[in-house]
């Protein structure tokens, strides 16, 4: 794909973090545009998924910094950047980690009554966001009663509820088969061309990064851009 134009959205700096004895990352850096989509690759205990858990305020770097919109996010109080994940930011997983009790419906509808909206208005907007990934005849089944394909839709409906200016996906393909991982990625990339959502898309399949507009290569913890 061609690269993307706007304006940064997200960057790092010089990120350090260290569990223990473990380094696991080493001076990372990274950038994101609105609508653009970046892939991380690299293999597995690269520093990958670190890298997004700081980028998104998962986690705290030892050292570095972090900024989203000219704010800083590595100085943020965990109050602060729980609500930053709630309302701008977006997060899909690779299991999706939909709550097992609740249906589709609600699971989608959780981040934006945590937020304070109302029961009624939140579940309209997650069936419209169901509709949106094309699940919206599941609304009201629960994640064991839907594929593995369908409960990430149900996911991503979740992650883009809140029309999050960034989406975070963790390896979203790696638990689905190749039609099933298509279809999240068709509608991961729609996000990106037509709502403007950057989005740090962290994968190991060099398949599934070819949709992104440039690429970050994680290796012992430090970041090569491939632009």
């Amino acid at each position: 794909m061609t690269d993307a134009s706007g304006s940064c959205l997200l960057r790092a700096a010089d990120l350090h973090l260290s569990f223990g004895p473990a380094r696991a990352l080493a001076a990372a850096s990274f950038t994101l545009r609105a609508g653009e989509i970046v892939a991380v690759v690299g293999p597995s205990g690269s520093g990958k998924s670190t890298l997004l858990h700081c980028l998104s305020g998962m986690v705290v770097p030892d050292e570095g910094e972090v900024w989203f919109h000219g704010s800083p996010v590595h100085t943020m109080s965990e109050h602060e950047r729980s609500v930053l994940r709630r309302t701008r930011f977006g997060v899909l997983f690779q299991f999706g980690q939909l709550v097992a009790e609740l249906t589709a419906e609600e699971n989608v509808a959780l981040p934006l009554l945590l937020a304070g909206s109302r029961r009624r208005s939140a579940l309209r907007a997650a069936a419209e966001q169901l509709d949106a990934v094309g699940i919206g005849d599941l609304a009201r089944r629960r994640p064991t009663e839907m594929s593995g394909g369908e409960a990430q839709r149900a996911a991503l409906a979740r992650a883009l509820v809140t029309e999050p200016e960034v989406l975070f996906a963790d390896e979203p393909t790696g638990a689905l088969d190749s039609a099933a991982g298509a279809s999240v990625l068709r509608l991961i990339e729609g996000a990106a061309t037509r709502h403007g959502t950057g989005v740090v898309l962290v994968t190991h399949d060099q398949d599934v990064a070819r949709v992104a507009h440039r690429r970050v290569a994680m290796a012992d913890g430090r970041s090569t851009v491939d632009a």
